[in-house]
């Protein structure tokens, strides 16, 4: 070991004074050594107390020495100094840089490789010692964090690892109780398995039981949850069962009581309603539990959708739209999570979605307004933080997503707001005029959030392009009024920003691919106006004044897709304006360059981003480019553009590859329709063979019949063994009262003895004889009387079975006859036998009667003699007794 060590660092730290390492060395010398236990104790306190200083030698010399103890070791004083020098060795995971962290996972792996090091202190486990059980827990959490998967790997093949890690969470000792939740929350990191146990071992009522006692700004509490969603996130069956035993019943519980506290109760200032930071890491924490249950991103849609509807039904929802709205100064990091949470509630959730949408906040001055409203006005905000700002964007969207009422509602509105001013008004009431004076907003970021918002409404939404095609806006700018549709207007506002403001452009190039993807009237507007046409065919090479390399790389991608997708769509009847689009693209841009501009897209940072995830996740705005839908659709149309784009690709049909589509797919249609005629026709024929087949199963049920008739027959013949077997106890039952008998009669012959020596030994004393031979003749007759009954009530129940039993075995042989003559079975002949066995039995019973009859006879003989002696002494003897001995 001290040479593995030794190879891994070197020489040792460059630190460590030899006068130090003498006493490691001494230290662990006097350990192994010395028999006395005061002197290993104070030998391991010194060690301990030199170990942060010497850590390495301390580990290259000591590391086989403590494990020995840990195995060995009886005394709990050795095992915590043990158990501390190691936690020394690996380092205070919190506080350490990374290269002593680095030093800390080296010591772990190889601590953790020696043989059954995990078990050994599995087996510590079970010590309820208050400083050993917490230094083991402490040790545990090092080992996790340092070498997280070996440690859950080895824990986990022991049967009760983990019942002992969850008997460490009901320790009624606060500071164990602690440490173990710590501990835990590393137990329970990115290990399906080990997270399953721990919630079928009912984990979260205990960490919900903990919270209970705990205070609000407790960290404790901020532990449990972090343990809770550890279990919860990307496990379905843990969400499953969190759901079914009603906890997310007592999340609701938990979260309103956090949100409804009393000032006093709450103890933040209410001079400037901050609330303490301990709180406010709770309350996310709680949110990220709700979330985990609803987050698109770690789910499968059923589990989201079920999740979604026990969040509407235990009124989480509605606490969490409540906050939107608090007058109470809820924290910013809180109101944004709350948003987010909000927002993936009601994602694809129509009923979730028309609450949110039709629920009114009404405020002291009697004022209304939606919570769509609520969050519009916080999403234009210049001045709020791009969290929040994003955390609403990302609401609305999730509104609109699946929302085809919401959709139809969003675009009503837009075409009610015709005369917007180039100022945005704050006082709009609609989420048409919002949306709009995003649009309109000279700040890149509101424009983003505008244009995304509005191509969200869009999306699968083939008739509400066309009606929004015919809303006309009057914009007042510098005292004159300009008249124009709508998409008109964006255009020229693209245009206007020329090569600068790559985040506005890409936005606005995202509407119009979403706009007119699949919309002719949208594409003939579009290209009605050579400005437009100019535009993106020159643009296309440019490069951008603004943003990054990457950023003006994803914007020539965007218009090249939005010429792909006007060539792909536009109008199949004007075949001469087609011609031309694609004649001007030819010349200008090139198939091959229009393919590379395309291409690039899907290969930039801003696109892998995006793709990752619905919400929108940046750190500084500049990074928002592209959106998560917009990415969907730009994959499933890239490779048919690609193949159009192609050298083989028709100029003058530029709508051919759908056409190859639709033919591929009616040449699949067809090998499935020959595929199930041909399964058709075998069928067929397997229904005909099973029809012929139908009399041989009649013929074989009827055979089956017969057949267990048969068994049945030969079932009932065969009970005859528990009959047989009746005997067999009585039997055993006649042998016994035999040997009593027979140890009657030896008694007897005792007595007789003995009164043969007092004859000879003792002539004087005859009425003392008298006496004794007199109490021997009545307890003779006694046990005569009882011998007597006994033999004629068994002579009478053997007759009486000697006679059931002939019958029946006469019976049962003409029975058998029969059926042997039927039906030749191979236990016919066992059957035949069994008559014969019945009758040696009764025969060996006969033969045992007549032994105890004999004995019987044997016994009245010799009372008889011993009347005869008494009358020769002298003694009267009874008239029954003389009428015996006659």
């Amino acid at each position: 070991m001290s040479t593995f060590f030794g190879g891994l660092w070197g020489g040792g730290e460059t630190n460590d004074t030899q006068d130090g390492a003498d006493i490691v060395d001494k230290m662990i010398e006097r350990i192994i050594t010395s028999d006395i236990f005061e002197d290993r104790r104070d030998a391991l306190r010194t060690l301990k107390s030199v170990t942060k200083q010497m850590r390495t030698y301390v580990a290259k010399s000591g590391v086989p020495l403590f494990l020995a103890i840990l195995e060995n070791e009886d005394s709990n004083e050795l095992l915590v100094l043990t158990l501390d020098i190691l936690q020394i060795v690996l380092g205070d995971t919190e506080e350490a840089g990374e290269n002593e962290d680095e030093l800390g996972d080296r010591f772990a792996e190889v601590i953790i490789e020696q043989p059954n090091f995990i078990g050994s202190l599995l087996g510590l486990v079970e010590i309820s010692e208050f400083s050993l059980r917490k230094s083991l827990i402490q040790l545990f959490t090092s080992l996790l964090r340092y070498r997280g998967s070996e440690v859950q790997s080895a824990i986990y093949k022991d049967p009760m690892g983990i019942g002992k890690f969850v008997d460490l969470l009901i320790d009624q000792r606060e500071a164990i109780r602690n440490s173990a939740v710590l501990m835990m929350g590393e137990l329970s990191k990115a290990n399906s398995e080990i997270q399953q146990l721990l919630a079928y071992h009912n984990v979260f009522a205990i960490l919900f039981d903990i919270i209970g006692m705990e205070l609000y700004d407790s960290i404790v509490i901020e532990d449990c949850l972090f343990v809770m969603l550890n279990l919860l996130r990307k496990n379905t069956a843990n969400q499953q069962l969190f759901r079914e035993t009603q906890f997310v019943q007592r999340v609701a519980v938990l979260y309103h009581s956090f949100m409804n506290l009393e000032v006093e109760e709450n103890e933040y200032d209410a001079t400037n309603g901050e609330w303490p930071k301990q709180k406010i890491a709770n309350v996310i924490f709680i949110l990220q539990v709700i979330r985990s249950l609803i987050s698109p991103a770690d789910n499968v849609a059923s589990l989201v959708h079920a999740a979604q509807k026990m969040i509407y039904h235990t009124g989480i929802l509605g606490e969490l739209c409540k906050v939107l709205c608090d007058e109470r100064n809820v924290s910013m990091e809180v109101l944004t999570e709350t948003v987010v949470a909000v927002a993936e509630a009601i994602r694809g959730n129509y009923t979730n979605q028309e609450y949110f949408a039709k629920t009114n906040i009404i405020y002291n001055g009697g004022q209304s307004n939606s919570y769509l409203i609520v969050l519009l006005r916080s999403m234009a905000a210049d001045n709020q933080p791009l969290k929040l700002r994003c955390a609403v964007f990302y609401c609305f969207i999730c509104y609109l997503h699946g929302n085809t009422f919401g959709k139809i509602k969003a675009v009503e509105t837009l075409t009610t707001a015709t005369s917007l001013s180039s100022v945005p008004d704050p006082r709009a009431e609609t989420v048409g005029q919002w949306l709009l004076n995003a649009v309109l907003s000279t700040e890149s970021l509101q424009i983003w959030f505008g244009s995304v918002s509005v191509m969200h409404s869009l999306i699968e939404q083939d008739d509400l392009k066309n009606k929004l095609l015919g809303v006309k806006l009057t914009v007042s700018a510098g005292g004159t009024s300009l008249s124009s549709t709508l998409l008109t207007h964006i255009a020229s506002q693209l245009i206007s920003y020329g090569n600068r403001r790559p985040q506005a452009r890409a936005a606005i190039l995202m509407l119009l691919c979403v706009w007119t993807y699949n919309c002719p009237a949208a594409i003939s507007e579009l290209l009605s106006r050579d400005e437009n046409v100019n535009y993106l065919t020159t643009q296309i090479n440019e490069s951008g004044a603004d943003g990054t390399d990457n950023e003006n790389q994803v914007v020539r991608g965007l218009i090249a897709f939005l010429l792909g997708i006007c060539l792909q769509f536009q109008n199949r009847e004007n075949g001469d304006s087609k011609n031309n689009l694609w004649d001007l693209i030819e010349r200008r841009v090139g198939r091959e360059t229009l393919a590379e501009r395309m291409d690039g897209v899907s290969k930039s940072e801003q696109y892998v981003r995006a793709a990752q995830r619905p919400q929108p996740y940046v750190k500084s705005h500049t990074e928002l480019l592209l959106d998560y839908q917009f990415t969907k659709l730009f994959k499933s149309l890239e490779g048919s553009l690609t193949s159009m784009l192609q050298p083989g690709g028709d100029p003058s049909n530029p709508v051919q590859n759908n056409e190859n589509i639709v033919a591929s797919f009616k040449e699949l249609i067809r090998k499935q329709d020959s595929q199930i005629s041909a399964l058709t026709q075998q069928v067929k024929k397997l229904t005909a063979e099973l029809d012929k087949l139908q009399p041989m199963k009649e013929q074989t049920r009827n055979m089956e019949d017969e057949m267990n008739k048969l068994r049945d027959e030969l079932s009932s013949k065969l009970s005859m063994d528990d009959s047989v077997a009746a005997l067999n106890v009585q039997l055993e039952t006649a042998n016994a009262m035999a040997q009593q008998w027979q140890a009657e009669v030896a008694r007897y012959q005792q007595w007789a003895q003995q009164w043969q020596n007092f004859q000879i030994g003792q002539h004087a004393s005859q009425d003392a004889v008298v006496q004794q031979l007199t109490a021997q003749v009545a307890e003779l007759d006694q046990q005569l009387q009882f011998g007597w009954q006994a033999y004629e009530t068994q002579g009478q129940e053997m007759v009486t079975k000697m006679n059931f039993y002939t019958e029946k075995i006469d019976k049962l042989e003409r029975e058998l006859a029969t059926a042997q003559e039927a039906q030749l079975l191979s236990n016919g002949e066992e059957s035949t036998e069994s008559p014969k066995d019945e009758s040696d039995e009764m025969t060996k019973l006969r033969r045992e009667q007549e032994d105890l009859l004999v004995l019987l006879a044997d016994q009245d003989s010799k009372l008889r003699h011993y009347r005869r002696r008494l009358v020769d002494v002298g003694e009267n003897v009874s008239d029954d007794d003389d009428a015996d001995d006659e």
